[in-house]
Protein backbone atom coordinates (compact mmCIF):
# COMPACT_ATOMS: atom_id res chain seq x y z
CA UNK A 1 0.00 0.00 0.00
CA UNK A 2 1.45 3.39 -0.95
CA UNK A 3 2.09 5.89 1.82
CA UNK A 4 2.80 9.59 2.19
CA UNK A 5 3.07 11.74 -0.90
CA UNK A 6 2.88 8.73 -3.20
CA UNK A 7 -0.64 8.13 -1.88
CA UNK A 8 -1.71 11.61 -2.95
CA UNK A 9 -0.48 10.95 -6.47
CA UNK A 10 -2.49 7.75 -6.79
CA UNK A 11 -5.89 7.62 -8.40
CA UNK A 12 -7.55 8.22 -5.02
CA UNK A 13 -6.87 11.96 -5.11
CA UNK A 14 -8.75 12.24 -8.40
CA UNK A 15 -11.80 10.30 -7.22
CA UNK A 16 -12.89 12.52 -4.34
CA UNK A 17 -15.05 15.62 -4.76
CA UNK A 18 -13.17 18.95 -4.85
CA UNK A 19 -14.57 19.96 -1.45
CA UNK A 20 -12.77 17.06 0.25
CA UNK A 21 -9.70 16.94 -1.99
CA UNK A 22 -7.69 18.98 0.53
CA UNK A 23 -7.52 15.86 2.69
CA UNK A 24 -5.37 14.12 0.10
CA UNK A 25 -3.01 16.94 -0.80
CA UNK A 26 0.52 17.29 0.50
CA UNK A 27 0.44 19.58 3.51
CA UNK A 28 2.84 20.92 6.05
CA UNK A 29 3.41 18.35 8.80
CA UNK A 30 3.06 21.08 11.44
CA UNK A 31 -0.59 21.72 10.52
CA UNK A 32 -1.60 19.03 13.02
CA UNK A 33 0.61 20.27 15.86
CA UNK A 34 -2.26 21.63 17.97
CA UNK A 35 -4.34 18.48 17.59
CA UNK A 36 -1.37 16.23 18.32
CA UNK A 37 -0.65 18.26 21.46
CA UNK A 38 -4.26 17.91 22.59
CA UNK A 39 -4.27 14.17 21.91
CA UNK A 40 -1.12 13.82 24.01
CA UNK A 41 -2.71 15.78 26.86
CA UNK A 42 -5.82 13.60 26.72
CA UNK A 43 -3.83 10.37 26.78
CA UNK A 44 -1.44 11.43 29.52
CA UNK A 45 -3.73 13.46 31.81
CA UNK A 46 -7.18 11.94 31.37
CA UNK A 47 -6.85 8.29 30.43
CA UNK A 48 -3.31 7.07 31.10
CA UNK A 49 -3.49 3.35 30.40
CA UNK A 50 -7.17 3.05 31.29
CA UNK A 51 -9.29 0.33 29.75
CA UNK A 52 -12.98 1.08 29.53
CA UNK A 53 -15.64 -1.59 29.76
CA UNK A 54 -18.06 0.25 27.50
CA UNK A 55 -17.90 2.99 24.91
CA UNK A 56 -20.26 5.05 27.07
CA UNK A 57 -17.81 4.92 29.99
CA UNK A 58 -15.01 6.15 27.72
CA UNK A 59 -17.20 8.94 26.33
CA UNK A 60 -18.18 10.02 29.84
CA UNK A 61 -14.54 10.13 30.96
CA UNK A 62 -13.46 12.18 27.94
CA UNK A 63 -16.42 14.54 28.41
CA UNK A 64 -15.53 15.00 32.08
CA UNK A 65 -11.92 15.73 31.18
CA UNK A 66 -12.89 18.26 28.52
CA UNK A 67 -15.70 20.11 30.23
CA UNK A 68 -14.56 20.06 33.83
CA UNK A 69 -10.78 20.07 33.68
CA UNK A 70 -9.39 21.04 30.27
CA UNK A 71 -11.79 23.86 29.42
CA UNK A 72 -12.01 25.30 32.95
CA UNK A 73 -9.05 24.52 35.18
CA UNK A 74 -6.04 23.39 33.13
CA UNK A 75 -3.43 26.12 32.53
CA UNK A 76 -2.98 26.91 28.83
CA UNK A 77 0.21 28.29 27.34
CA UNK A 78 -1.73 30.53 24.95
CA UNK A 79 -3.38 32.20 27.96
CA UNK A 80 -0.10 32.92 29.72
CA UNK A 81 -0.33 29.64 31.65
CA UNK A 82 -3.58 30.68 33.29
CA UNK A 83 -6.66 28.54 33.43
CA UNK A 84 -9.55 29.69 31.23
CA UNK A 85 -11.60 30.54 34.34
CA UNK A 86 -8.86 32.78 35.73
CA UNK A 87 -8.16 34.31 32.33
CA UNK A 88 -11.83 35.18 31.77
CA UNK A 89 -12.13 36.65 35.29
CA UNK A 90 -9.30 39.14 34.67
Amino acid sequence: MPTGSSYTRSGVANTVPPTTNAYYRNIDCYDNAALESWNHSLKVEAIPGERFVTREAAKARVFEYLEIYYNRKRPHSTLGYLSPEVFEAR
